[in-house]
């Protein structure tokens, strides 16, 4: 759980859950699983947003989180994306990631 390590992690802009070793294959089948609070978002950045790089085997937990709109080319991390919030924390999730759950 992200809340755990907050303490520990500041000034992070982006979470990159994609495995860095191997075939595409390989990086395409190992899933990491990531809960994030508005909390830790909060206490870990500088602008109080934060963006998830991952693929369709990751699983993002999202505690309290409302979807958003899919991003533009305005937004900050451009196209590509869908947007969570919870109060003012802002949390980008790359497209490729389909496991999202809010609880």
């Amino acid at each position: 759980v992200l809340s755990d390590l907050v303490t520990n992690i500041t000034h992070i802009e982006k979470i990159d859950m994609r495995d860095p070793s191997g075939s595409q294959a390989a990086k395409d089948q190992t899933a990491q699983t990531l809960t994030i609070t508005a909390q830790s978002v909060l206490d870990m950045s500088d602008n109080d947003a934060l963006i998830i790089e991952g693929d369709s085997y990751d699983i993002v937990k999202l505690t309290g989180f409302t979807k958003g709109a899919a991003t533009s080319a305005t937004d900050p991390v451009g196209t590509g994306y869908t947007t969570y919030t919870n109060g003012s924390a802002t949390v980008y999730i790359n497209d490729e990631m389909t496991n999202i759950n809010i609880i």
